[in-house]
């Protein structure tokens, strides 16, 4: 699929969740959106950085994207058919079941349905994060790290800017004049251009809110069939 057509698909896609989503909010219809909207984030972020330090590395990429693509289109398939089976059964009174007649069985559908779906976009979620942050090199300890605070930089500032000196230590990105630093793997990790990717991913989290309710509730319902252990 052509580069600039497959964005226009999936931004398609996220529309119609998101309409899904406020008809049927349980569903996780929602989640879905949002994973959409991080998938797209990090589709376009590996296709436009150049891996320098391992340019064998882009074709794994997008393998591990197109993995979590298939679950978005599982979990989009998955909203659709709830939402249809909901649609069905209300202009149906009395639809056949093949678990018999039960009171809520509508419900349950769509709490199992919120459940699957929330599992795939939190592993959407996980691969896009490992995808962004780890093909960043962490930080070092070392005089030319850009990261690196130097002590004696911010020392000559107290001065004109008072405690300073104190703050600038509590971050633990702040190197020592005799190299001693707080014990981590190096100064933390620059996010510089990556406020959308956070954005999106800190977004996804929310939309995960009721997924564990809606996986118990469903538990319990096959529990009370003899379905569940």
């Amino acid at each position: 699929m052509d580069s600039q057509v497959l964005p226009a698909q999936v931004e398609h896609w996220i529309r119609e969740m998101h309409h899904h989503a406020s008809g049927q909010p349980g569903t996780g219809a929602c989640a879905v959106a949002t994973a959409m909207e991080l998938w797209l984030w990090t589709f376009q972020h590996v296709l436009n950085t150049t891996h320098q330090d391992d340019p064998s590395s882009e074709p794994g990429d997008l393998q591990l994207l197109t993995d979590a693509f298939c679950r978005l289109l599982s979990a989009r398939s998955m909203v659709l058919g709830s939402w249809d089976k909901v649609s069905v059964e209300e202009g149906a009174e009395g639809a056949a079941s093949p678990f018999g007649a039960q009171e809520g069985l509508d419900d349950v559908y769509v709490d199992l349905c919120h459940a699957q779906t929330a599992r795939a976009a939190g592993e959407v979620g996980r691969i896009c994060a490992e995808l962004v942050f780890g093909r960043r090199r962490h930080p070092t300890w070392d005089h030319s790290c850009n990261a690196c605070i130097q002590a004696e930089e911010i020392d000559t500032l107290e001065g004109i800017m008072p405690g300073i000196s104190y703050g600038a230590r509590l971050t633990g990105n702040v190197m020592e004049a005799d190299g001693s630093h707080a014990e981590k793997a190096g100064p933390c990790v620059s996010l510089e251009g990556l406020q959308g990717f956070i954005r999106l991913r800190t977004k996804l989290d929310g939309c995960l809110s009721g997924a564990q309710l809606a996986r118990n509730r469903a538990a319990g319902w096959l529990g009370g069939l003899g379905l569940a252990n």
